[in-house]
């Protein structure tokens, strides 16, 4: 197995330092580290290789000694202890020869109550002949670090060197599917949450995190995916697959223990860019959440409050329907008290009369059902569900309105349509609609012949179309690009949130609504829902 300290290991293990030492003991950068009274507490390899002073004539010695004094420090010890961090170019004393110029990032890590605890400087070598270019490059690399400080998002730099190249070893190593990989080797995830490592971050990510400063911050990656365990994988398989972003709505663990909804993005390097960054954003989502969840509760109230509505309309179509099995109950149970009272039993008969009872009683229970389900109020519940059940339930609502007032219904229900991702009440509510609308159009359009033709299928693009035509009056051009409306009705008594309410129950099924005249009278009205492109989605 592929280590991300870029040797190979065995056994499913990573290599791990020995006891007392620190990784940036390995690091090619030098590593300084000084307390609050300035004391050098930690200074690595690559420090004695910089400066030519070994560690043990170092550590417990004063930082100052060690600096060579210019006109600027007072200036750039009031900006580091301001900002928090410092870069540039300084000199630093030698043991022998004259000073060196180095380029200089320092950091002030404080503790809980905000007192400075240390300050680590990290230092690259430059060249004397370069010493000019150096300075404006650091001047650049300043204002660059201003402009991220300012920017209105919180933001990290992540060092992802160590990822990169482990990466490189994998796919030499012939490893194409690295989900599976690391499905294999789980370890690997945690290992890099260790050692890839935050290098800068910007004031928007201290405060999103309720840290003390950027110090708190700059750290290997783990915190920041306490909250979502699973997203480190996602970030290292897009990271190895070669994309360009990977972008997830997930959440975070705050310092403080806050959780936090947030919308994650990783930007990775690609060439010829800076092959060693890869950039992080968050951006806190929770208001934007919050008020979805306000709005889908206000779109239920409202869906709610049209059912109810719409019901009222159906009143005695609803009775009518209610009545014929309660009715047919009445009959067959004082048929079957007669057979019980003569004297020669006819038990086939009551059985019989009894079946019917229980039919009926039955047919009564699951029209009380649907109505029921019409009315509560109730959170949407999206599941497959074949859209010809639903229209086919949606008629039982209006039959007798139907007959009542001599229209003839048609229908066509399309074969093997497949099945839709939606919520069954909501869509039967805007059938019934669509449906109860129809009615009443054609119920007042004066011809001999009342029609109505139903019908579902496959629109050209696949999706499935449910579609409803009469041969009313239609609607007044003048009012058609208004119907859709909230509060705009046709109807003296009309509420005017009956077709409002369709088409945000449609919407937020991602389909589309519409309707139009017929050229030869009467409306067409017709919604397209989209069908899950899956196996699992058609009818069997």
């Amino acid at each position: 197995m592929v280590s991300l300290d870029g040797a190979a290991s065995g056994g499913g293990e990573h290599p791990s330092s020995p006891p007392g030492m620190e990784l940036s003991d390995f690091a090619s950068e030098s590593v300084i580290v000084r307390d609050e009274r300035g004391i050098i507490t930690y200074w690595n390899a690559a420090s004695e290789a910089l400066y030519g002073w070994p560690a043990s004539a170092m550590i417990g010695r004063s930082f100052d000694g060690f600096c060579a004094f210019s006109r600027h420090d007072d200036e750039h010890h009031r900006s580091l202890l301001r900002e928090g961090r410092w870069e540039g170019v300084i000199h630093r004393r030698r043991p022998t020869g004259p000073d060196g110029a180095v380029a200089v990032r320092q950091i002030v890590r404080r503790d809980a109550s905000g007192r400075v605890r240390d300050i680590a400087e990290f230092g690259r070598s430059v060249e004397a002949s370069s010493e000019e270019q150096a300075i404006r490059m650091a001047a650049e690399l300043q204002g660059y670090r201003k402009l991220i400080q300012y920017l209105p998002t919180a933001l990290w730099q992540v060092d992802s060197r160590r990822a990169g190249d482990a990466f490189d070893q994998l796919k030499a190593a012939g490893v194409h599917d690295i989900a599976g990989y690391l499905d294999q080797y789980p370890e690997l995830i945690e290992h890099a949450k260790d050692v890839v490592r935050v290098s800068e971050v910007n004031r928007d990510a201290v405060s999103l995190f309720r840290a003390n400063s950027a110090a708190d911050m700059v750290q290997p990656v783990r915190y920041l995916f306490e909250a979502a365990p699973g997203l480190a994988k996602r970030v290292m398989v897009a990271h190895f697959e070669g994309r360009r972003n990977l972008i997830e709505e997930t959440k975070i663990l705050a310092f403080d223990g806050t959780v936090i909804d947030v919308l994650f993005t990783v930007t990775y390097p690609v060439l010829p860019e800076q092959q060693d960054t890869t950039f992080i954003t968050m951006q806190d989502i929770s208001e934007r959440l919050n008020t979805e969840q306000q709005l889908r509760k206000l779109q239920a109230d409202f869906a709610h409050t049209g059912r109810i509505a719409t019901l009222g309309e159906l009143a005695t179509s609803i009775a009518h329907e209610i009545n014929q099995p309660l009715a047919a109950i009445v009959t067959n149970g004082e048929t079957s008290l007669k057979w019980l009272a003569r004297a020669d039993k006819n038990t086939e008969k009551i059985t019989q009369l009894a079946t019917r009872i229980v039919a009926n009683a039955r047919r009564a229970s699951d029209i009380i059902q649907r109505l029921r389900g019409m009315a509560a109020k109730h959170e949407p519940e999206k599941r497959l569900i074949d859209l010809n059940d639903v229209v086919e339930e949606a008629l039982l609502f209006i039959r007798h309105d139907i007959d009542a007032k001599s229209i003839a219904l048609s229908t066509t229900f399309g074969a093997g349509l497949p099945r839709v991702m939606g919520d069954r009440i909501q869509l039967q509510q805007v059938i019934i609609n669509l449906l109860v609308n129809s009615v009443q159009a054609t119920a007042l359009s004066g011809q001999p012949l009342r029609q109505i033709d139903v019908q579902t299928s496959i629109d050209e693009e696949g999706a499935v179309e449910f579609s409803v035509r009469d041969n009313g009056p239609g609607v007044a051009d003048t009012d058609m690009d208004h119907i859709f409306e909230s509060f705009f009705s046709t109807k003296e008594t009309g509420l005017g949130i009956g077709l409002a309410i369709c088409q945000s129950i449609i919407g937020a099924h991602g389909g589309f609504i519409s309707g139009a005249n017929r050229p030869a009278g009467g409306a067409h009205f017709y919604f397209t829902l989209p069908a899950p492109a899956t196996s699992s989605a058609m009818q069997a």
